[in-house]
């Protein structure tokens, strides 16, 4: 390959990743994570007011939800919600952008590292290809943003040392303090790194006064406020605000999350989760795992010879090695697990997710290091076709499913995605037409899906934290969260695609039929993450035409029935549809209505199952049948719900 055309080459490979972070992202994946919507709501309240939810003048540690959230992402995403409308785009803004910043400066350390210019546009393929980084960085939880600062700083740290430029010192310490404000876990990692990189550059005499001083003062400086907000809250010491900056005091410190039982099973557990997958499906999918698994062999590979060659450069006589770095990063951010909680899903890969910026550079190293091994050129060749084609193949593969499939499979391991409620809805009821200013409104998610959705000022929400948590909010003025229905008030259930014909049909046939009440108002389907529930399905076919499920909604609290509404359109020439659901426990029928349009013949249908028994068995299986006017079956058609 000439150079000339590597820059064209690099512009592609951005492109590719730019696509990849940006193709329906507001749609992939469905819905905002809880902690997601906390942020930007931070930010928008920040950008427009200059406090947070709670009131809270720019604080350095977000209270969220009553434990605490890191600011970074959030104080990153200000500018966007001020000039920017506020929605999915906006929303996931600032991680699409952390995507490419990681992409192009792990390229950077490659070229640091390697001095090949072909190495740095195949690193960027090989990113672009890995399922983690898609699947992470395309939904804004700000701890995620750890993967692409820490990457930064590498990045710079290992231009220090090779240049010895004290600018690069400086911008070692500015970026590795703002990896502090990513996520709470680096406390940890981040001064580990750099303490044992001191300790390797001291021990091979490649570090003076000047430039440690240049690496730590900003480094300190950065860490200093973050430090003041530890003590404050491990000490029980009053909220402090200086200027416009408050020290946040949250209502639980979360040192519990620490601790050293099983630090070596935790370790175990760790390894997996990183070059595997974990169990939360929004971050990772098992059918790929993290990077593939046909790339396990050449991470060990690449971590192996870190390990050599940094062992190596400890003698005298060896020159300093560049590859220490990425594995001191490796280990400081891999090691932390030991010190996790042993609660379930507390090692999982978002807080293993700076490590992950080491994985892909020990997997690239994996591969550099067998292709730099084979010395026949024909043999060079066929090596790198083979990891072309490969990873090609593996990237189609995983697109089409992500693309396709991601959300159906997501479902209901995504439980802490819900959709925002549309706009119209609350002009609806703010409607004087509609007689309904004054009827309090029942929400099914918790507030911030309300206070966001609605853009409530935060002075006007005036919410006080309970002392409970903050995510027991049970009301904000008339709008009332999760709570208990009294028909005589309005409940909501969010519509993706609300149209005035829909509401119409709920507002005038099912909620007179069911639920004798002028007041009930039912908005469908907030989970569009599964072939089942929330999205247009091909239930199957019959010799009278195609069964499809339209719409469907469904919600539950652990230990309660889990209630379900939909409805499907049905060939008009059966006039008799019975549906129901089919659990370990039996069959259980649904009450069902018959709606005539012009086009098409509408059977609504509700009923309600077992939580357990909808979330932790495999028998769930959707039944129509169709009876002709003498009670014969003419059809039957069963489907898999999460198939």
């Amino acid at each position: 390959m000439k150079n000339k055309g590597l820059p064209f080459l690099y512009g592609v490979a951005i492109v590719l990743i730019f696509l990849l972070h940006v193709v329906l992202l507001d749609k992939i994946p469905r819905g905002l994570n809880v902690d997601e919507i906390g942020s930007a709501y931070d930010a928008w309240s920040l950008g427009h007011f200059g406090v947070d939810r709670w009131m809270k003048s720019w604080p350095l540690y977000l209270k969220n939800y009553g434990d605490g959230q890191n600011i970074l992402y959030t104080y990153l995403l200000v500018p966007f919600l001020l000039f920017f409308p506020a929605n999915y785009f906006t929303v996931r803004s600032v991680i699409v952008l952390s995507a490419i910043v990681m992409a192009i400066f792990g390229a950077g350390i490659i070229k640091l590292l390697y001095d090949d210019k072909k190495a740095q546009v195949a690193f960027l393929f090989l990113y672009a290809a890995m399922p983690a980084f898609t699947i992470m960085l395309r939904f804004g939880l700000e701890s995620h943003l750890e993967m692409s600062v820490s990457i930064i700083a590498l990045y710079y740290l290992i231009k220090a040392v090779k240049t010895r430029r004290i600018s690069a010192f400086l911008l070692t310490g500015i970026f590795s303090g703002l990896v502090l404000y990513t996520y709470a876990l680096s406390y940890i990692s981040v001064p580990l790194f750099l303490f044992i990189a001191l300790i390797y550059l001291i021990i091979k005499r490649n570090i003076n006064f000047k430039e440690f001083m240049a690496t730590a003062v900003p480094f300190v400086l950065l860490s200093l406020p973050l430090a003041l907000v530890q003590i404050i809250n491990l000490f029980d010491l009053p909220e402090l605000v200086i200027g416009p900056f408050t020290f946040t005091k949250l209502r639980g410190y979360r040192s519990g999350e620490l601790m050293l039982t099983g630090f070596f099973k935790k370790l175990w557990l760790a390894f997996k989760v990183t070059l595997f997958h974990d169990d939360l499906y929004y971050n990772s999918v098992p059918l790929f795992g993290n990077f593939y698994y046909i790339s396990v062999p050449f991470i060990l590979l690449g971590c192996g010879y870190s390990i050599y060659a940094t062992v190596k450069s400890l003698k005298k006589e060896e020159k300093i090695s560049l590859y220490a770095f990425p594995l001191f990063w490796g280990f400081a951010s891999f090691v932390i697990a030991g010190f996790m909680s042993t609660a379930s899903g507390y090692i999982n890969l978002t807080r293993m997710n700076g490590n992950l910026s080491a994985v892909i550079l020990f997997l690239f190293e994996g591969i550099y290091l067998v292709f730099t091994r084979i010395k026949k050129e024909n043999l060079r060749k066929i090596f790198v076709y083979a990891v072309i084609e490969i990873y090609a193949f593996c990237l189609i593969i995983f697109t089409g499913f992500y693309f396709i499939k991601f959300d159906e499979k997501a479902y209901p391991y995504k439980w802490l995605f819900y959709e925002p409620y549309d706009e119209e809805i609350f002009s609806y009821l703010d409607d004087p037409e509609n007689g309904l200013q004054d009827v309090n409104v029942h929400t099914p998610w918790n507030y911030m899906y309300y206070i966001w959705s609605a853009k409530v000022n935060p002075f006007e929400a005036n919410m006080i934290q309970p002392e409970e948590g903050d995510r027991d909010i049970k009301e904000i003025g008339r709008f009332k969260m999760n709570t208990d229905v009294n028909l005589n008030e309005v409940f909501i259930y969010y519509k993706y695609g609300f149209t005035s014909e829909t509401h119409n049909y709920f507002q005038n046939v099912l909620h007179e039929d069911f639920y004798e009440t002028d007041n009930f108002i039912t908005y469908l389907s907030p989970f569009r993450s599964s072939t089942f529930f929330g999205k247009d399905v091909m239930l199957g076919d019959t010799e009278y035409g195609s069964l499809n499920l339209e719409r469907a909604y469904m919600g539950a609290v652990d230990g309660e029935m889990a209630p379900f509404y939909g409805w499907i359109s049905v060939p008009e020439d059966v006039p008799e549809v019975h549906v129901s659901v089919k659990i370990l426990e039996g069959i259980i029928d649904c009450p069902v209505i018959s709606d005539e349009t012009e086009d098409e013949r509408i059977i609504c249908f509700m009923g309600s199952i077992p939580y357990e028994s909808f979330y932790e068995s495999d028998v769930r299986d959707f039944i129509v049948e169709g009876f002709d006017e003498d009670g014969n079956l003419r059809y039957s058609v069963t489907r898999n719900m999460f198939e």
